[in-house]
């Protein structure tokens, strides 16, 4: 009896093993279309074959292949060879994209492919790629269930994707999130080398936009011309098509249009009126990244990118480390460093090169004082470069002066504060331009000027009195009010104004603010900062002739050890009985007789906290 012959294999399937569930999927629908279907798990290998020669001869005999694009696949070497002899034997090769792959991990010779979408709409992208098989055609372009590799043109910054990105997941759902509004444009905002680049690549190579991305690198020569060059040519357009036309077609594609570095455009205004007028109903989406803010941009969404957390700083430290190794190991020091850093991902990067050629203790000191030309490069790159374009702004002179005053605060500061610091006469725009810049950072009514902001440009001595008087008399506001938590927020600014004072040989001044704050840090438990405080002012007041003063601060220094809750409470009640009498030495009856009353009165409290701990009778 003659052999049947077998009917034409019409699709060969290449896929990866860890994908079959789907697989018999897509093998059942192609089944039930009446398409002959072969699987290496479902059709032709029986125990005993040769694995290999199966694949092979079901690759030659195939009418079509078909390719299911997934992680997993697209790393497969197995996968490539096989779909590359589909092609190289001229049969037309469908693909079926089952999970988003990173654009970095598309296969670089299917990008040109329309592929039947099956991640948003199973169903629907099976029809589609069923039609084509059956009439033997390509897949349709236009269908809402095919797709095309997610080509990126311009100058994409490959090389971020190397570099690590942890902390920001957080980052990347929200700017996700602003794109997809798509009324209005997402910026991402931030100082330099803080990671903007690095997120945007991110999105760039996770993003699933259709006709694919622009990528179009801003410097001072880039034109709003060069833009719409870059987008005719994307979309494919003649050379002859106008910048009207190109922008009008943009609008009815699916394109991410990305443009880095915006703060070093020379034409804002240009680019802004046409991103404005661009109509974005067909899915195309505006991504910006700057260190400030486009004022001519509507209605942009600012996401603002700060430094990442402390655990993600060091672990980005170890990826650095892990990627390009240096000659010292930062095994141990890798907190510090991070810390020392700020853990702005730039620095962290500087520290690592710098593993290469010092030690981790000699890197940490760089870090801390930011002093060398090592650190200067650093500082030049994240931070004076933004300065100088600060500077040549009209106002930015101004607004770079008060920066340096308002570099003396610590913790933050509110806008009165700012006002009191940097002058009422200042044009409080200065504050808008700053902030605009990066360079002064607002969140939870607060403003803030970054450490390393403070280290590249300094801060200028001169605001330290206006920065005392400020809080000092803050401090007296809330303590009459007895408003403790209040005063709480500035907590760092009032310790930074107490440290100068003595630094600048002041400790009268110290000692004018230790009081006002006396109240507020025993109210929020600060105890030990409180008797500090006025033991070194004690010291620093040693050799005054204002013998009323030095006996004020015995008496309050009294108080504190007596109010202090933490500590050997017979020893608290000692130490505030010694420094009463030492007050008593100038607080008499003839010469002061009503602080001679409040010390007596303090003294006898003392002793009746004493009596209940030790000799009673003798202490009452």
């Amino acid at each position: 009896m003659a052999e049947t012959s077998k009917p034409p294999i019409d699709v060969f399937i290449s896929h990866a093993t860890d994908d079959d569930a789907t697989i018999t999927r897509i093998h059942d629908a192609l089944t039930a279309a009446g398409i002959n279907t072969w699987v290496d798990h479902l059709d032709g290998i029986n125990p005993g074959d040769h694995w290999g020669r199966e694949i092979h001869t079901a690759a030659n005999d195939c009418i079509n292949g078909l390719f299911v694009l997934s992680p997993k696949s697209a790393k497969s070497a197995y996968c490539e060879a096989e779909w590359t002899r589909v092609l190289a034997l001229g049969k037309l090769l469908y693909i079926a994209l089952i999970e988003p792959v990173p654009t970095r991990d598309f296969p670089l010779r299917l990008g040109t492919i329309q592929y039947a979408d099956l991640t948003r709409d199973f169903g629907g992208g099976m029809a589609e790629l069923i039609r084509a098989i059956t009439g033997r055609r390509t897949l349709d372009p236009a269908a809402a269930t095919t797709g095309q590799a997610r080509h990126v043109s311009g100058n994409f910054p490959r090389w971020h994707l190397d570099l690590p990105l942890i902390g920001r997941d957080a980052d990347l759902g929200d700017v996700r999130a602003d794109l997809a509004d798509g009324s209005r444009a997402a910026v991402i905002l931030g100082l330099g080398g803080v990671g903007k680049t690095r997120l945007a690549a991110e999105i760039v190579n996770t993003s699933d936009f259709k006709d694919g991305v622009v990528w179009h690198t801003i410097d001072p020569h880039t034109t709003a011309d060069d833009l719409t060059l870059a987008i005719r040519d994307h979309l494919g357009l003649g050379v002859t098509s106008e910048a009207d036309a190109t922008w009008a077609a943009l609008g009815k594609r699916r394109t991410l249009l990305v443009l880095d570095n915006a703060e070093d455009c020379a034409q804002p205004a240009a680019y802004a009126a046409r991103l404005n007028a661009l109509d974005r109903a067909g899915g195309t989406r505006v991504l910006l990244t700057s260190r400030n803010q486009w004022r001519e941009l509507r209605n942009a969404k600012m996401h603002d990118l700060h430094a990442p957390d402390a655990e993600s700083a060091v672990a980005i430290l170890r990826a650095m480390a892990a990627n390009e190794p240096p000659a010292y190991a930062p095994d141990g020091f890798e907190s510090q460093l991070a810390e020392a850093a700020h853990r702005h991902p730039r620095l962290i990067h500087y520290a690592v090169r710098w593993l290469d050629a010092y030690p981790p203790d000699y890197v940490l000191e760089m870090l801390r004082t930011l002093k060398g030309a090592d650190a200067e490069e650093a500082l030049d790159d994240m931070i004076r470069k933004t300065v100088r374009a600060v500077e040549s702004r009209e106002g930015g002179a101004e607004a770079i002066a008060a920066l340096r005053r308002l570099a003396v605060c610590r913790g933050g500061f509110t806008f009165e504060a700012a006002r009191a610091i940097i002058g009422a006469a200042t044009d409080p725009r200065s504050l808008a331009l700053l902030k605009s810049w990066g360079l002064v950072t607002f969140g939870n009514g607060r403003y803030d000027v970054d450490p390393l902001v403070t280290a590249a440009v300094g801060e200028d001595a001169a605001a330290i009195d206006a920065h005392y008087a400020y809080y000092e008399e803050l401090a007296r506001q809330h303590d009459q009010k007895q408003d403790y938590l209040g005063l709480d927020h500035e907590s760092a600014n009032l310790e930074a104004a107490f440290e100068r004072m003595l630094a600048a040989g002041r400790p009268e001044d110290a000692f004018w603010l230790a009081n006002a704050c006396s109240d507020f840090l025993a109210n929020r438990g600060r105890f030990e900062l409180r008797i500090d405080w006025l033991e070194r002012v004690a010291t620093n007041l040693k050799g005054t002739s204002n013998d009323r003063l030095r006996a004020t601060i015995q008496n309050n220094l009294g108080l504190a050890y007596n109010e202090r809750l933490t500590g050997n409470h017979r020893e608290n009640q000692r130490r505030a009985i010694a420094t009463y009498w030492t007050a008593l030495q100038t607080r008499t009856e003839e010469g002061a007789p009503q602080e001679y009353a409040e010390t007596q009165n303090n003294l006898g409290v003392a002793y009746g906290n004493l009596a209940l701990l030790e000799n009673g009778t003798m202490n009452i």
